[in-house]
């Protein structure tokens, strides 16, 4: 796991990850979500429960199907805040945890911390 000290937006966050044999960290249950909320929590500085930071859930092109960006898989288990995803505005496309561990989506655009998570392989076979 790498976690990063900088703001960035979803996707320059994703190519920051990637530039050290990374993605964006996903979450495949409630034992991975606890681990990820103490890597964030050590780590990076934060102001409120609420402060969201960036991992690899994106919105699929069918508008409804969430994926996780390192294998394209869709996500089963999550953690939504209730009443998410809301997609406000028609806008909020990619994932993000709060310090709480309860997953919101946001607008892509929006600069946030990040967490990376690295690859198995170092192997960036296509």
């Amino acid at each position: 796991m790498k976690y990063a000290f900088s703001e960035l937006n979803w996707i320059d966050a994703y190519k920051f990850c990637e530039t050290y044999n990374a993605t964006l960290a996903s979450i495949d249950n409630e034992e991975e979500n606890k681990e990820i909320m103490k890597v964030i929590k050590d780590t990076i500085p934060h102001e409120l429960d609420w402060w969201p930071v960036w991992i690899g859930g994106y919105k699929y092109n069918d508008g409804t199907t969430w994926r996780w960006i390192s294998n394209g898989e869709e996500i089963r288990y999550s953690n939504w805040v209730s009443d998410q995803p809301d997609n406000w505005n028609n806008q909020e496309n990619c994932l993000n945890t709060r310090y709480d561990g309860q997953w919101n989506d946001l607008t892509c655009t929006q600069t946030h911390y990040f967490i990376c998570q690295v690859n198995e392989s170092p192997c960036k076979c296509h």
